[in-house]
């Protein structure tokens, strides 16, 4: 018998759920990587090495008019992450069309 899951637009994260699965820096990390501007991503590395490197991180990412960029980036690692932990733990899943 197959549980669908609600529609992933409605899917939220819960760190409880996956505990250590989900890193937010490395996510974050992985977007940088992916940055072509080779001038912004400079600017997100950096912010990345700083104190306070979340909030500095998401500064540069309005400053630069990446945030709807990280934001759909992020929604795709959840949502990998949340269908590995199925998979994981044979829990069937049906994705959002």
């Amino acid at each position: 018998m197959h549980r669908e899951i609600p529609k992933l637009e409605n899917f939220r994260v819960s760190t409880n759920c996956w505990g250590s699965k989900i890193h937010e820096y490395s996510i974050m990390s992985d977007f940088a990587e992916s940055v072509k501007d080779e001038g912004k991503q400079n600017k997100l590395f950096f912010a990345l090495d700083d104190k306070g490197a979340f909030r500095y991180f998401k500064d540069v990412l309005f400053q630069n008019g990446l945030e709807a960029d990280y934001y759909e980036f992020r929604h795709r690692a959840y949502v990998d992450i949340a269908q590995s932990w199925c998979e994981e733990n044979d829990i069937p899943y049906a994705t959002g069309s």
